[in-house]
């Protein structure tokens, strides 16, 4: 059993790199080493092209752009050590989000914890989303084709469409 919490960011094209995902994984393991967060090793990087998916953190309509995924990860070594794991795995998870949202990154919506993703943070989340997708489409679109909410959940409701 695991706690993970993956995020996306542009970093470039295929062609030219701006290397902010060599910038953000030395700037997590600055965080780690700092304040001596038990984190699993390696931290978890990879890789991809643009999505042509609207709704993907990687959506670009740039033909070449790049997109790093990292997630950070901790193990739950036993259900007695689980709730205090789930704190230590909180405060490592909130740094993450700090520097996803400085590197103007993205989690993916489906994923989201909305118990992590509150007050502020929330916020700032919705804010994003406004920004990266075209939240008032969707929310039309899923009114015509959804009316009944069927396919709605309290992270789309909270996030996307609220």
């Amino acid at each position: 059993v695991q706690w993970v919490l993956e995020n996306c960011f542009p970093c470039g094209t295929i062609d030219e790199p701006n290397f902010k995902d060599i910038r953000y994984v030395k700037e997590m393991k600055e965080i780690i080493e700092r304040e001596q967060i038990a984190a699993a090793s390696p931290i978890e990087q990879r890789w991809t092209s643009r999505s042509r998916s609207p709704m993907s953190p990687a959506y670009s309509t740039q033909e070449n752009a790049l997109f790093s995924w990292v997630g950070v990860i901790m193990y739950i070594t036993s259900e007695e050590q689980a709730p205090a794991i789930k704190e230590k795995f909180r405060a490592y998870a909130m740094r993450h989000a700090d520097l996803t949202f400085k590197y103007d990154g993205f989690f993916h919506w489906g994923k989201i914890d909305l118990n992590f993703h509150a007050g502020e943070r929330r916020k700032i989340l919705k804010e994003q989303f406004a920004r990266k997708f075209n939240v008032q489409e969707f929310a039309r679109l899923k009114a015509e084709l959804d009316p009944s909410n069927v396919l709605g959940n309290a992270i789309t409701d909270a996030i996307v469409w609220g």
